[in-house]
């Protein structure tokens, strides 16, 4: 009886298979089994997996492991859903299965763009006009070729025309961590901001002909060192012309004199990015710097220097995940201190997804700005149409559409920003001071990971009103 005991104890403590059982050691994964992935290609999504077959991996961290790898595949974003499960565990091995849903690889759309900055600017200040609106068709065919490529074709028509064509394909050699992009634009356009006056766009009014000629050729270079960091660098040519009366209007807007603008640029951008969910995050970081030169020390059209750090953080609450907190800070920096108003769009607070909520209807030229954003979430509502009974039973042209997602999130915000300025500030107010804006909304994330915003906001003067947007706000 001693030496059964004996060899009992041996065994518990020496053998691999009773070792694991007895204090959940390690486990290996077999095999990695990837399915229903009819256009994407295997080793798209086994580039985002930091698990690979006949790894050993501890016990304890595996459902934090297949979490993670869950959220980085979905993170691709051509994908509805995606589910990993494990199968055929046995003792201390098993199988990974990877079930994706395609997204509609196919869209081309209508465009209905305003020529304005953002729809709030065209319904207050320019009063809706629809002889402000851009029509036309764009054309996106995301995972082109199942390397997670886009082609991209956009042309419209109206006060403002433009015509643009790219590709991006972000793995093209074997080890799948160095992509390339080409993207060509034109566009030219009857009326455009020439000024900022009361810190507002000025516009001009040039009749019929069109007085404002844009071209661009855009060659981008991406590495991805990691599945969280990647690096980016673009080369652009650029051309502008304008008639003289914009220069009449403003002698600075090309800072040369000339009706004409051409230059080179060199750009650098960094991101590392931990978030769980691209498209609207609730928990993880985001870190994002760069730099750029325009006219490359050498062109006089337009001499320019800009950098640029910003972070994001994101806290789901553990207690209560339906509530999250989020936050946003940028420091952006230029030089010299003289610089051409044309190009103030690229670096300047109140453009793009840079402003301060509560004025939208304002943008502040600077050289410098500071700006931060907070939010608190509530996810209200998360659903999915394979979630309703009674859609079940009824035809579906795509069967991935039964994944699509629709989240409704209450948020509470409060944002400020101060912009640094000593070439615009002569008929302009917002610059060389703290602004602040606060206020309440409701986000929709919808098809194809597209956020709808509804907002109330309030600045530091008091102003309110409702504002829409389309892009999410940190």
């Amino acid at each position: 009886m001693p030496r059964f005991f004996l060899i009992t104890i041996v065994l518990l403590f020496f053998s691999p298979k009773l070792s694991f059982a007895a204090n959940g050691d390690s486990v290996t994964i077999r095999h990695i089994i990837i399915e229903n992935n009819k256009r994407t290609k295997d080793f798209i999504i086994e580039r985002e997996l930091t698990v690979k077959e006949n790894q050993q991996i501890k016990a304890n961290k595996l459902d934090s492991i297949i979490l993670a790898n869950r959220l980085q595949v979905f993170n691709l974003r051509i994908f509805n859903d995606v589910n990993f499960n494990i199968t055929n565990w046995e003792n201390d091995s098993l199988d990974l299965h990877i079930k994706i849903y395609e997204k509609w690889t196919l869209f081309p759309l209508p465009i209905i763009k305003l020529a304005d900055r953002n729809i709030n600017e065209w319904w207050k200040q320019y009063k809706h006009d629809f002889s402000r609106i851009q029509y036309g068709i764009k054309f996106n065919w995301p995972n082109a070729t199942g390397r997670n490529d886009i082609i991209s074709f956009a042309m419209s028509f109206g006060l403002a025309q433009m015509f643009e064509v790219g590709y991006l394909n972000p793995a093209v050699n074997k080890k799948r961590n160095f992509g390339y992009g080409t993207f060509f634009s034109y566009q030219r356009s009857r009326r455009i901001p020439i000024n900022t006056i009361e810190d507002k766009l000025s516009y001009i009014t040039l009749g019929k002909d069109f007085q404002y000629n844009h071209f661009q050729l855009k060659n981008s270079f991406i590495i991805r060192s990691n599945i969280h960091a990647t690096h980016l660098i673009t080369g652009t040519y650029s051309y502008t012309s304008v008639s003289d009366s914009v220069l009449r209007d403003n002698p600075n807007y090309f800072i040369n004199s000339k009706n004409f603008q051409n230059y080179f640029k060199i750009a650098y951008h960094f991101e590392s990015d931990h978030r769980d969910i691209k498209a609207y995050p609730t928990n993880g970081w985001l870190i994002q710097l760069g730099a750029s030169n325009y006219g490359l020390g050498f062109m006089k059209d337009a001499r320019l220097t800009t950098a640029y750090f910003n972070m994001s953080g994101y806290k789901q609450w553990q207690k209560h995940p339906r509530f999250s907190t989020a936050g946003f800070g940028k420091l952006s920096v230029s030089f010299p201190r003289k610089q051409p108003y044309n190009i103030q769009d690229e670096k300047s607070l109140g453009y793009n997804q840079d402003f301060v909520r509560g004025y939208e209807l304002y943008v502040l030229n600077g050289q410098h700005y500071l700006l931060f954003k907070t939010e608190q979430r509530f996810k209200a509502l998360d659903f999915k149409m394979k979630n309703f009974k009674k859609l079940q039973s009824k035809p579906i042209m795509n069967k991935s559409i039964d994944y699509l997602p629709l989240n409704l999130i209450i948020k509470a915000y409060f944002d400020a920003g101060y912009v640094f300025d000593s070439q615009f500030q002569a008929k302009n107010s917002l610059k060389n001071k703290w602004i602040f804006g606060f206020g309440a909304g409701i986000d929709f994330v919808t098809f194809n990971s597209s956020v709808f915003r509804i907002e109330y906001s309030f600045n530091r003067n008091l102003e309110n009103r409702l504002y829409l947007h389309f892009q999410q706000a940190l």
